[in-house]
Formats: C-alpha cells, structure tokens, sequence
C-alpha cells in the first residue's frame, strides 16, 4: 500500500482526484476522510491532516527536497 500524508484535506481530496483519474472513493476512519484507490494493482490512501506540517525528521538522503 501507498500513503500519501498531506496537509489539508482539501490537498488530499484533489491530490486522490488526479491520481486516481477521478476514480477515488472516500471512506472515514474516527472521521478522518481517507481516499482510496487502486492504481497500477497497487492499494493507494491519502489522507489530510489539520493544522500545520512544522518539523519532520526525514532520512539524509530525501531532506534535499531539489534533488529528489
């Protein structure tokens, strides 16, 4: 499976949107919507989060945000 944490809902939904090719679907878990689909045979989630992305703690080699 695919996650993709994002950090609004707002961004999740239309992020879902686009990769999916419009064919998500949204389901809440402890009402949190999370949208699903399947693409390339491969389960994807996105979900928003709700106030602000502040630090986090990425490995070395994916804190270079121009060379990945």
């Amino acid at each position: 499976m695919k996650l993709v944490i994002c950090e609004k809902n707002i961004s999740a939904r239309r992020i879902a949107y686009i990769l999916s090719d419009g064919k998500s679907k949204s389901k809440n878990i402890d009402k949190i919507p999370v949208y699903e689909f399947t693409k390339n045979n491969e389960n994807w989630e996105v979900v928003g989060l709700k106030g602000h992305i502040i630090d986090i703690d990425f490995p070395k080699g994916f804190n270079k945000w121009n060379q990945v």
